[in-house]
């Protein structure tokens, strides 16, 4: 028990503290460009985006 609280602790007390993950590293990305391009890239890759199509799975489901 002791070993784990203070890894939860750490996790949510110092966040800065553990290394960067690259998940960190896309947010900060995204957060450094403005919402609209964010939100222009979605729709822009519809190879990659399946789910996003919401006219195409409808007809799959």
């Amino acid at each position: 028990m002791t070993a784990e609280d203070p890894k939860s602790t750490e996790q949510a007390g110092a966040p800065a503290a553990q290394p960067v993950t690259p998940s960190e590293e896309a947010l900060a990305s995204e957060l450094d460009k403005p919402v609209e391009h964010v939100e222009g890239t979605a729709p822009q890759n519809p190879g990659g985006s399946g789910p996003i199509r919401p006219t195409h799975t409808t007809g799959a489901q």
